[in-house]
C-alpha cells in the first residue's frame, strides 16, 4: 500500500482551499532560512524560502500533469503554471499566518503526540507492518524527520483552526429553529398511497378482470397471470408507496380517490388499461425538530464555520505584512489581478 498524502491529510480548511493545498501546505514547510534566500517574509516572523516553494510547486506540477494531462510547455500550460504559482503563494502565506498565530496562542504539539499520529497511520494504512511503512516512505521519498515536521505542522494547524472556530462560531437553538423553519420541506414526507395494479391492453380485458375481482378472485393471482407490467406482476401487481407527481395523472387521480382496500373501474393511461387496488395511505408528516436537531446542528455549524473561515482568511491575507525579497517581486499576489481568494 502506498503512503499517499491523501491518506495522511484531512480537509483541514473546511473546503475553503483547493485540493492541492493540503499536500502543499504540509510538506517540507518548516525549512531553515538559508541566508537571505527567501521569497517573502510574513509578519516579520515567518518566511517562505525559494527551496520550499520549488519543492512544493514541483510536486503539484507533477500531480496536475499526471491527473489532468497538462503540458506546461504549451501556452495554455504556461498560463496554468502562473495561476498555480499565484494560488500556491497565497496558500503558503495563509499557512505561515496561521502558524504564527498558533505560536502567539501558545498552541503546542508535542513529540509524543506526533508519535501517536504516526502509530495511527501505521495501524490504519499498514496494519502495523513497520517494514511496509518504511518501504512506502522510501518509495515516496519522505524521510522520517520530514514526516515528523509534516505531521507536527498539520496537527498545529488543526488545533489552531479548532480554537479559531470554537472562539468565533457559536450556534444557538434559535439559529437551528430558523434553519429548521427555512428548510421545513426537507423534513417533510409527502402524502403517499400504497397500491397494486393490473395492466392490460384493452378495456374489455380490464373490465373482465374487474368483474373477476368483484366475484371474489384473488387480485395478486390475477396480476401474476394477466398483467403486462413486468416490474410488478410477479409481486402481485404491488407498486409500493408513491406520492403525487410520481405516476401519470390519470393513474394518480384514481388511486388517491380510492378508499383503502377498494378496487377501481378500468383506468385508461398512455400505457394501457389499469385495474387499481389501494392498499395503504400515509398522510403528510413533518419530522419534529428534536428528531432532526443533531444533524441540523452539524450542517449549520459547518456552513457557519465555512462562511467565517472564508471571511477570516481573506482579511488575514489582506492585513498580513508580506514583504517580497528582491528578485521575487513577480511572486507578489497583491500585485496580480483576479487572484482574490475564492470559495471552493
Amino acid at each position: 500500500m502506498e503512503l499517499s498524502t491523501r491518506k495522511f491529510y484531512t480537509n483541514l480548511f473546511l473546503g475553503s482551499l483547493s485540493a492541492f493545498a493540503f499536500f502543499a501546505a504540509y510538506q517540507f514547510s518548516n525549512v531553515t532560512l538559508e541566508g537571505k534566500n527567501y521569497i517573502a517574509s510574513i509578519n516579520g516572523t515567518k518566511f517562505i524560502t525559494a527551496k520550499e516553494f520549488r519543492e512544493k510547486i514541483g510536486t503539484v506540477q507533477g500531480q496536475y500533469a499526471t491527473q489532468m494531462g497538462i503540458d506546461y510547455k504549451s501556452e495554455k500550460g504556461k498560463e496554468g503554471y502562473n495561476q498555480l504559482k499565484t494560488q500556491l503563494m497565497q496558500e503558503l502565506i495563509l499557512t505561515k499566518i496561521m502558524l504564527g498565530n498558533a505560536e502567539q496562542d501558545k498552541i503546542v504539539v508535542t513529540d509524543d503526540q506526533v508519535k501517536q499520529e504516526i502509530n495511527k497511520i501505521k495501524a490504519q494504512n499498514f496494519q502495523n507492518n513497520d517494514l511496509a511503512f518504511k518501504k512506502a516512505m522510501k518509495k515516496n521519498n519522505i524521510k522520517e524527520d520530514s514526516l515528523n515536521v509534516i505531521l507536527k505542522e498539520k496537527m498545529t494547524l488543526q488545533k489552531y483552526v479548532e480554537k479559531l472556530m470554537n472562539d468565533n462560531v457559536k450556534i444557538s437553538d434559535k439559529d437551528l429553529m430558523n434553519e429548521y423553519n427555512a428548510k421545513r420541506a426537507d423534513f417533510t414526507t409527502k402524502e403517499s398511497v400504497e397500491a397494486s395494479h393490473i395492466l392490460v391492453k384493452s378495456e374489455a380485458e380490464a373490465k373482465k378482470i374487474y368483474n373477476d375481482i368483484k366475484a371474489g378472485k384473488d387480485f395478486a393471482e390475477l396480476a401474476k397471470n394477466n398483467s403486462q407490467d413486468p416490474g410488478s406482476k410477479n409481486n402481485g401487481g404491488s407498486l409500493g408507496y408513491f406520492s403525487k407527481g410520481q405516476m401519470v395523472p390519470e393513474f394518480e387521480k384514481a388511486t388517491f380517490s380510492l378508499k383503502i382496500g377498494e378496487v377501481s373501474q378500468p383506468v385508461k393511461t398512455s400505457f394501457g388499461y389499469h385495474v387499481i387496488k389501494k392498499t395503504g395511505y400515509k398522510p403528510e408528516q413533518v419530522m419534529p425538530f428534536d428528531q432532526v436537531k443533531q444533524n441540523l446542528e452539524q450542517q449549520v455549524k459547518a456552513d457557519k464555520q465555512r462562511e467565517f473561515f472564508t471571511a477570516w482568511r481573506d482579511k488575514a491575507i489582506k492585513d498580513a505584512d508580506v514583504k517580497f525579497n528582491k528578485g521575487y517581486e513577480s511572486y507578489d499576489i497583491a500585485k496580480k489581478e483576479g487572484n482574490k481568494p475564492k470559495n471552493d
